[in-house]
């Protein structure tokens, strides 16, 4: 091999080398990009606290009840070293959807523009909102931004998530309660939007606690009672409780009384059927003949 054949075969190393190299920084740097494109895609809003405003107290009544309007009350406090220019709250969705279906917004839009707020000074902030009629019970959270402008700064935009408990209120009624032929009998009309589950009627008379079953009444139906009473010696009044369980598995309970007038028979005993009279029986009887 002579000494031209020997250089030739170095730089065609030399090369391989090189290129070997330059494909696998080229690898490294396609990686590192398509990372850094992949978390750009997922990052989230932080829904840490800032340090130039505080939501520091969010009014909400305990229970929304269906179709009804309500109003959210946010506390907003400036916690930096100047005022706060441009501030507005915007109440976004519910959480797990895009908009706020089932509520909208009543007398306003979802966004509240509040302007500046000085330094260490307070504002309050309320959106009325109102449900569908026909929202079912549970808790609803709802996603707020707020967006601001720090003295010498850019503006910036938080993230925080309130919860509102829907809960549809009971409207069930207990009527027409009456005891005929030792009979306790009553109605029960559940004129809500949801069922009444697990329903009993208790009924205490004399002393006795007389129970039934009436189970499940459905939306818009009508559960009966019919129990039947002891015989007693005087007029006494029958009290009646009907307790059932709510869409939200709470246990209610409804009150009602009415009065049983003392039989005059006694326990096992008949009524005898009375005789007709006859036309003679009659005549005495006019006249006030004896028998």
């Amino acid at each position: 091999m002579n000494q031209i054949t020997k250089k030739l075969m170095v730089i065609s190393m030399m090369s391989v080398v090189v290129s070997s190299s330059f494909m696998q920084v080229s690898a490294e740097t396609s990686e590192g990009t398509t990372g850094s494109d992949t978390q750009n895609q997922i990052t989230q809003t932080s829904n840490i606290q800032s340090k130039k405003i505080m939501i520091s107290k969010v009014d909400v009544v305990p229970s929304v009840e269906p179709g009804q309007p309500f109003a959210v009350t946010f506390r907003i406090e400036n916690i930096s070293d100047g005022a706060i220019h441009g501030l507005s709250l915007k109440m976004v969705n519910v959480e797990g959807k895009a908009t706020l279906d089932p509520f909208m917004p009543v007398g306003t839009t979802n966004e509240i523009y509040v302007g500046r707020i000085g330094y260490q000074d307070v504002r309050e902030v309320t959106v009325t909102l109102q449900s569908s009629p026909t929202i079912q019970d549970g808790v609803y959270n709802f996603i707020t931004s707020v967006m601001f402008t720090p003295t010498g700064g850019s503006e910036e935009e938080i993230t925080k998530t309130i919860g509102v408990m829907v809960q549809n209120t009971a409207n069930v009624s207990l009527s027409q309660i009456q005891a005929m032929d030792q009979t306790l009998s009553a109605s029960i009309m559940n004129e809500g939007t949801t069922k009444l589950r697990n329903v009993k009627a208790t009924v205490v008379v004399d002393s006795q606690t007389i129970e039934q079953s009436i189970g499940t009444i459905d939306v818009e139906s009508e559960g009966y009672i019919s129990i039947p009473l002891p015989y007693i010696q005087n007029d006494t009044t029958a009290k009646v409780t009907v307790s059932y369980q709510d869409a939200t598995g709470q246990t209610r309970t409804l009150d009602g009384s009415t009065t049983i007038v003392a039989s005059n028979l006694t326990e096992g005993e008949e009524v005898s059927p009375e005789q007709p009279q006859s036309f003679w029986d009659k005549i005495k009887s006019f006249f006030g003949f004896g028998n």
